[in-house]
């Protein structure tokens, strides 16, 4: 983090950008594994089967955060 402050302004624009980007292409291979993966013949069912499981995710990870609090 000390590093990061040192940065001109302009550097931490385009680490930022960079850093979005690879948010970005991050969060696409996830969704093109997922529809490849997940029940691919049965488009409803697959989307269900995400949902159920990014609640399970967000709420078990919600759990276990308050336990470290």
């Amino acid at each position: 983090m000390k590093d990061f402050k040192n940065l001109k302004k302009n550097q931490k624009r385009i680490f930022a950008v960079v850093i979005a980007i690879g948010i970005v292409l991050f969060w696409r291979g996830i969704w093109g594994l997922a529809d490849l993966f997940i029940l691919p013949s049965n488009e409803l069912l697959s989307y269900i089967v995400s949902v159920a499981a990014a609640i399970t995710i967000l709420l078990s990870s919600h759990y276990m955060i308050k336990g470290l609090i």
